[in-house]
């Protein structure tokens, strides 16, 4: 047996310098004009820090329809998000810019400057900010030069006499009122707010540069054409005597790279030169190398979502950059930020506010409105002081493009397909579009009045839409029937006259799955109102939802109301111990200490001796608790003592029947868990729960243990069949076949999971039984959970290495370790070592055992996602096989099969209730079953 062990690839690092390496094993990356100038590109990357998500807006200033500009709320120190400032201003895109306050609504840090006037600025040594705190600006001149640095900036009034006062800023006035603050009228008409706020407030009023008015109190309004100077009361009279009335005055706003830059051969413009200007934080690169210098980094050591502005080689072009963080999205620390934006291409590079300001807004092409293209870390959208806004220039234009949409490429006959068309003018910016051709070249298809295209006929096609010799087309694939229907969510708990909208999702012939608009809906217990794919009720009660599509149906469980009931509270019952045998000895008290629902719980002692069988303590419930007839599930909150007994309940049913089901093969926690078991599929409703058992299959030396239980409750639902919630895509796969017989040149691979349980012995016979079914006829076997026993099965694949992989004749065959509920948690190396075997392999049956679906088992959902996404696009048959369920399933999705095998995972004691998955291959035919284990 050949056996490969992967234990280190590097698949790619972003770059060559070692001191910010950050290696990347999987990326995904989509790219999008979002008008002529400005490319939007979205890239995903698997990391050796985790998942990360980066969007960044190239945006070449050469280009003459494109503009950049501040944008902000405008309205006097308001904060408002970014995509409600973007969509104010007419701007294509934007960005959050500059660093402000949270705990007030003082303006942001730095300036704000827009085609050769100042929208907001600082005198920053008065201020004691830019430069004063080691945050930078950026500037754009009027040649496109762009400049990165620590400048200071200083607003001042010059008398004609000569005379000079220097203002604290310019529609700037920050926590704590005192120096003279100039103000115009771009955020407001009057002095009102200003005066409300601060009542010692003074004002001298320019008109037409000429002092018009000294008021020492109340407001004033600002004139068109001059300013108002707001200041302490405590400087108004040196002010009036500086400045009288009839006085000409200048409002001067200066720059000056400061002398905490370093060197540099700057030449630094007057503001009427710049086209553009905003404040941020700390320099990060300077000529294509960190900055060395001083500069505010928030938490340089910490990944923390980062907005980012760059400059490349490139004449005139600036990188835009948000890296998210907090959620999906690893963030980034200082020295990752350096990596990445070198990888960008990077020359000058500054920082703008982060953490949960980082937004990015965008227009997707062929969109008129903007949409927020990144994750922001507080789940929605800050309100910000301000941001980086880009524009089009360009009036619209002729017809250059057509961008046509589909809201699904594949589909079946009858199944109908939905088409958006948007026109594309010469600057790439959306246009109206109308009177144009529709044509379907490869299939017989209808073309509703409505955008939409029903199938009559299977196969490849595209759809092509056309005008005025523009022509746009894409490519559909129609499957020649659904084989498998089914209603998602399958499980759903309804409040009475709330309303849920349902799913029917149907399996084509050839695997793969679509949504299907033409099912109907019913439901015999009439107790659901049902409107379309919207089901509502007013009354309580358990329905059974079905859906009929053609000769295929589905059913899905309603509760409506509340989803547990309680069977018993503990408050004033109490069960009672069984009694003392030679080896067992314990007792059942009421416990306050340790409550988890209502005032008290239970707490069972017992003692074990030493035994070589099966020690078991039993706590009987002499009153009746009995399981209502909508009972699917039974739950009781436990609190474990960290030890390997195993915890049962006794359910006898209406017609004698009793079973013994497992609520935890282990005690080992030492906290309350919610322990829930389902009820078996045959079970006469209503039942009773008449005891509880904590058992040992051995014990070696006298151990005294106690558990405290609480809260037995039942989960209301249909237990018809134990599917409800249950995957069985294999009813419909071409692929399963429940009885198979191996034929020359054929062989099986069986796929176990889990062998070793508590809840009852594996006698050597049995243990002989379960080896015999497995190995029979040869087969190759594969132990896919860890939690096994000892079998003598020679050259069986078990799972006790991260990672391996080898081929075993016709399949490639791969273990792959999530035990953390992702690749890159549990392994950094894991994206690298699976992508490294199956880009590679020769094989076109793939054969993946994993702890947990990627779909469904993993934390980072898009992790998952992009993980299926690449199973999917290798185009083999994949089987992604997992063992954490306690019920057989197969679950088929973009042609991925993702089967659960249970092995001795079930809730009886029943070895004939265990399984475990059968491959029968031949070359490239594939076939699966499950199996069940006879004693």
């Amino acid at each position: 047996m050949k056996l490969t062990i992967l234990l280190m690839i590097i698949l790619t690092t972003l770059a060559t310098n070692d001191a910010y390496a950050l290696d990347v094993f999987h990326e995904i990356k989509e790219e999008q004009i979002i008008t002529e100038g400005v490319l939007h590109t979205q890239t995903s990357l698997v990391t050796n820090i985790g998942w990360l998500d980066v969007n960044v807006l190239q945006v070449d200033l050469t280009n003459f329809n494109v503009k950049v500009a501040p944008i902000d709320a405008g309205v006097f120190d308001t904060k408002q998000t970014i995509y409600k400032m973007a969509t104010d201003t007419g701007a294509v895109a934007a960005v959050n810019a500059d660093f402000f306050s949270l705990t007030s609504t003082v303006p942001s840090f730095g300036a704000a400057i827009a085609d050769g006037a100042v929208k907001q600025i600082y005198s920053t040594e008065l201020a004691e900010v830019g430069p004063e705190m080691n945050m930078a600006s950026v500037f754009v001149d009027k040649n496109l030069n762009i400049l990165m640095d620590y400048i200071d900036t200083t607003v001042s009034l010059h008398a004609s006499n000569g005379e000079v006062a220097y203002a604290n800023g310019y529609n700037k006035i920050g926590t704590y009122f005192n120096l003279p603050v100039v103000l115009d009228d771009q955020y407001t008409a009057t002095t009102n707010e200003i005066t409300a706020k601060f009542p010692r407030a003074a004002t001298l009023v320019i008109k037409n540069g000429v002092v018009a008015l000294h008021k020492t109190s109340g407001a004033v309004d600002i004139p068109k054409n001059g300013f108002a100077v707001v200041m302490d009361n405590s400087f108004a009279s040196e002010m009036f005597r500086k400045f009288p009335i009839g006085m000409p005055v200048t409002v001067h706003v200066d720059t000056a790279l400061s002398n905490k830059s370093l060197p540099n051969f700057h030449n630094l413009p007057e503001i009427n030169e710049l086209i553009f200007g905003i404040g941020g934080g700390g320099l990060i690169l300077q000529d294509g190398h960190p900055y060395l210098g001083a500069a505010n980094i928030v938490g340089k050591q910490v990944r923390h979502p980062r907005t980012l502005i760059a400059t490349t080689d490139k004449f005139g072009e600036l990188l835009l950059i948000t890296i998210d963080g907090r959620q999906y999205s690893a963030g980034a620390t200082h020295d990752e930020v350096i990596q990445i934006l070198l990888d960008l291409g990077a020359k000058d590079a500054m920082y703008l506010d982060g953490g949960g300001s980082t937004t990015m807004v965008a227009r997707d092409r062929g969109e008129f409105d903007l949409s927020v293209q990144n994750l922001p870390s507080d789940g929605a959208q800050r309100k910000v002081m301000n941001g980086l806004g880009i524009f089009s220039i360009n009036k619209p234009d002729k017809l250059d493009d057509i961008h046509l949409t589909i809201d699904r490429s594949i589909t079946a006959v009858g199944e109908p397909i939905t088409f958006a068309i948007t026109g594309i003018d010469q600057s790439s910016n959306p246009i109206e579009l109308s009177d144009y051709n529709i044509e379907i070249i490869g299939i017989e298809a209808d073309i509703t009045d409505n955008n939409t295209i029903v199938p009559k006929t299977a196969g490849n096609a595209f759809i092509v839409a056309s005008k005025d010799g523009v022509e746009s087309e894409v490519k559909i694939h129609v499957a020649e029937k659904l084989v498998g229907i089914e209603i998602e969510p399958a499980v759903i708990n309804l409040n009475v006259g709330a309303k849920q909208t349902v799913k029917i999702i149907g399996t084509t012939n050839e695997g793969d799955q679509i949504e299907i608009a033409a099912a109907q809906l019913s439901d015999p217990s009439e107790l659901l109102k049902i409107n379309n794919y919207t089901i509502s009720s007013t009354k309580a009660g358990v329905a059974v939802l079905k859906a009929s599509y053609h000769d295929l149906t589905a059913a899905a469980s309603i509760v409506i109301g509340a989803a547990e009931v309680s069977i018993e509270s503990f408050e004033d019952a109490l069960p009672t111990w069984f009694g003392d045998t030679p080896q067992v000895s314990g007792s059942v008290k009421a416990s306050t200490w340790f409550a988890n629902h209502g005032k008290r719980a239970v707490a069972v002692n017992y003692t074990f001796s030493p035994n070589k069988t099966r020690s078991t303590a039993i706590v009987t419930f002499p009153d009746p608790l009995i399981l209502p007839t909508d009972s699917m599930r039974l739950n009781l909150m436990v609190r474990g003592n960290n030890s390997a007994d195993t915890l049962k309940i006794e359910v006898m049913d209406q017609s004698g029947k009793i079973y013994f089901l497992t609520l935890a093969n282990e005690l080992d926690f030492d906290q309350y868990r919610k322990l829930s078991v389902d009820l078996p599929a045959e079970i006469d409703l209503p039942a009773r729960v008449t005891s509880l058992y904590i058992s040992a299959p051995t014990t070696a030396k006298k151990t005294s243990n106690t558990i405290y239980f609480d809260n037995l409750t039942a989960t209301r639902g249909n237990n018809i069949s134990g599917n409800f919630g249950t995957a069985t895509d294999h009813t419909f796969d071409p692929l399963y076949t429940e009885n198979f017989r191996l034929q020359t040149g054929e062989y099986y691979i069986n796929i176990i999971g889990p062998t070793h349980t508590n809840s009852f012995m594996l006698a050597e016979d049995l243990q002989q039984s379960l080896t015999s079914a497995l190995t029979a006829n040869g087969a190759q076997v594969i132990m896919a959970s860890k939690d096994n026993i000892p079998l003598d099965i020679l050259n069986a694949y078990r799972t006790n290495f991260g990672f391996w992989q080898t081929i075993y004749k016709d399949v490639q065959l791969v273990y792959l370790d999530t035990s953390n509920h992702s690749i890159i948690d549990t392994n950094t190396l894991g994206w690298s070592n699976i992508k490294n075997v199956l880009d590679n392999t020769s094989k076109n049956h793939i054969i993946l055992v994993t702890e947990h679906n990627p779909l469904t088992g993993f934390s980072n959902t898009k992790e998952g996602t992009a993980f299926h996404d690449y199973l999917a696009s290798l185009d083999k048959n994949v089987f992604v096989i997992t063992t954490t369920r306690n019920k057989n399933e197969v679950q088929i999705i973009d042609n991925v099969r993702y089967i659960n095998t249970i092995g001795l995972n079930i809730s009886e004691d029943d070895l004939a209730k265990a399984s475990f998955l059968q491959f029968k291959v031949e070359g490239n035919r594939i076939y699966y079953t499950f199996r069940n284990i006879s004693p």
